[in-house]
């Protein structure tokens, strides 16, 4: 990429192929080489361009040990920036954000300042003058651990966080899986799970139950799976022909091979498991959205290339159109508030405006008000 850097556009091209080839190899040992090949194709600069509205603004980046790498591409250019980090730098200032936020931390602040400064506000004046109205971010690495739209950009405790100003806010995994920004939900196709009968007391996730419940008040001829009623078997039965799932359960990484990671369903426990490989052998392609209301669904371990294997990338390759995960165990309570709004904000408008929409709602509430609350959940379009 280094060597690349005075051809901006080549440079970027191969970024996005480096990291696509990841996901490219994992779907081919599970699908067929032909429906891979033509969904995961690499886009030219000029297709990539194409797929952005006259107000969308794509940040790309790329870290290497010796440099950063960041390109704001809209529908007219496409910007580089030399950033004044690497990826060790980047690796180490995401790791203490993510610890501190996630805790709680005091020290949250200093955290996210110094990641700013490395990748956002080099960006800043340049998001600030195109006065977008919708921001899609491609991480690299270590920055998928984080909530980089959550990072603070003034002083400590001032409040002012980089995009939240921007109505809408998307994730994808490589900038050539980017799709056109995705609509609102249609009124029917859901099927919700919620807080499956694991077989012990202190495992129960009632709120995650009556967030089921409340979601699928919002669908016409919405399948509900509670209790008992939540197997695997059950669920992979269901799965035809739906939508929407939701998923409010518990979820489980496997730091040594994250296409084993695991989402935890009723029935016996050799049973009960839905493992990350196992979904993306499924067919999703007319799924518009997987949300999976669980703890860490969004992490996984990067591969050399870059990419993220695990829940994120298991439903992408399975073709699911966009998912909403979470970064790190998240509060019962605030999770419920955050997806009732954002089901709610999706049967009308676009979903990047409902995610905005849904944070500001957890956010506006004064026990929610830590950053561990309202940012824990990424929408990652496709």
């Amino acid at each position: 990429i280094g060597d690349l850097a005075g051809r901006i556009n080549d440079a970027l091209i191969v970024s996005d192929m480096s990291r696509g080839r990841q996901l490219r190899d994992q779907v081919l040992r599970v699908r067929s080489m032909a429906a891979a090949s033509t969904d995961l194709a690499a886009l030219s600069v000029d297709d990539l361009k194409s797929k952005l509205s006259a107000r969308t603004g794509l940040i790309v980046y790329h870290l290497t040990a010796r440099q950063a790498h960041a390109w704001i591409v809209t529908a007219k250019q496409v910007t580089y920036y030399a950033l004044p980090t690497d990826a060790t730098r980047v690796q180490h200032a995401a790791a203490a954000y993510r610890a501190a936020i996630a805790s709680v931390s005091s020290d949250y602040h200093e955290h996210s300042r110094s990641l700013f400064d490395q990748v956002g506000r080099p960006l800043l004046d340049t998001i600030t003058k195109l006065g977008l109205q919708e921001v899609v971010i491609a991480p690299h690495r270590s920055l998928h651990l984080v909530p980089l739209s959550a990072l603070e950009v003034g002083v400590a405790g001032g409040g002012t966080y980089w995009l939240e100003n921007i109505p809408s806010v998307l994730t994808v995994m490589t900038p050539g899986t980017l799709a056109r920004s995705p609509r609102a939900l249609a009124a029917d196709g859901l099927l919700a799970v919620g807080n499956p009968d694991l077989g012990a007391a202190a495992l129960d996730l009632p709120h995650a139950e009556s967030e089921a419940r409340q979601i699928a008040s919002l669908f016409s001829g919405p399948e509900l799976l509670v209790r008992r009623d939540a197997m695997k078997s059950t669920f992979l039965t269901r799965l035809s022909g739906k939508r929407v799932l939701h998923l409010a359960t518990h979820a489980e990484l496997d730091p040594l091979d994250a296409m084993r990671s695991r989402i935890w369903l009723a029935g016996p426990i050799r049973k009960a498991a839905l493992e990350a490989k196992e979904v993306l052998a499924l067919d999703m392609s007319g799924v518009e959205l997987v949300a999976l209301s669980s703890c860490e669904t969004g992490l996984g371990v990067v591969a050399t290339g870059d990419e993220f294997y695990g829940f994120k990338r298991a439903a992408m390759g399975a073709g699911a159109k966009n998912l909403l995960v979470s970064l790190w165990p998240v509060d019962d309570a605030a999770t419920a508030e955050f997806m009732t709004k954002f089901y709610t904000a999706a049967r009308q408008a676009p979903l990047g405006e409902a995610f905005q929409q849904a944070v500001a709602h957890v956010r506006s509430q004064a026990r929610f008000a830590s950053p561990y609350f309202w940012s824990a959940f990424i929408l990652v379009s496709g």
